[in-house]
């Protein structure tokens, strides 16, 4: 590579460097447009080990409603929580081993695995029925594992059957 063409690439470089057209970080440096650099961004999620909330023991799924988060526990509760506070909401019962959550717009569905069933809770109160009551309880196959709602029907996932 002759002399002068070596300072060519030396000077376009630096000056890619200044503009901002380089993103270099140690070990490694890639070659990133300014504009793509602004449009293609991707925010990660940190765990603080200091900001969790503890409601329950062994949490096995969670949704959100809308308005709370729900948490399937193995010590056979469904609890909610605030989000913006982490604050528990309700905790109601489950006969055994609640495993997997669904929303389907109106109620939180739990699949319990132990006792093959499926039941039905309140998001927001039903008459006389308060939030996080049992709306009803639904049996299925064997250790119900996943619960899914498709916009009109739910769908269970049974590991004991075929």
């Amino acid at each position: 590579m002759g002399r002068r063409r070596k300072w060519t690439i030396i000077v376009v470089v630096a000056a890619a460097l200044v503009l901002g057209a380089f993103s270099v970080t140690p070990g490694w440096a890639s070659l990133i447009g300014r504009e793509q650099a602004r449009s293609n961004r991707v925010a990660t999620l940190a765990y603080y080990a200091n900001d969790c909330v503890t409601h329950g023991i062994s949490p096995s799924a969670v949704v959100f409603d809308g308005r709370h988060i729900w948490v399937a526990n193995q010590n056979q509760r469904v609890t909610s929580l605030d989000p913006a506070t982490g604050a528990l909401v309700t905790a109601s019962g489950t006969p055994s081993s609640p495993v997997a959550l669904a929303f389907d717009g109106e109620s939180i569905w739990v699949a319990n695995c132990f006792s093959n069933n499926v039941e039905r809770f309140a998001t927001a109160h039903h008459g006389s029925i308060a939030l996080g009551g049992k709306l009803g309880t639904y049996p299925v196959g064997r250790q119900p594992r996943a619960i899914a709602f498709d916009g009109s029907d739910i769908w269970v996932v049974n590991s004991g059957d075929n």
